[in-house]
């Protein structure tokens, strides 16, 4: 099981199933999170970020 879809992922023997994170929105979300922190926001709604499982040979 591999993480974040490396290209390499699907190069190997077996090939690798992975999960995909979608990384921009990640950093988005994370910086949108900080600055918060910043400005004394303490609490935060809960977000989905849709990892997605990527099923290849090795499953």
């Amino acid at each position: 099981m591999g993480f974040n879809d490396l290209p390499g992922s699907a190069h190997m023997v077996p090939r690798l199933t992975s999960i995909r994170t979608p990384r921009q929105e990640v950093g988005q979300r994370a910086a949108q999170l900080l600055l918060g922190l910043l400005d004394g926001i303490t609490q935060h709604p809960q977000v989905d970020l849709g990892f997605e499982l990527v099923v290849r040979e090795s499953s």
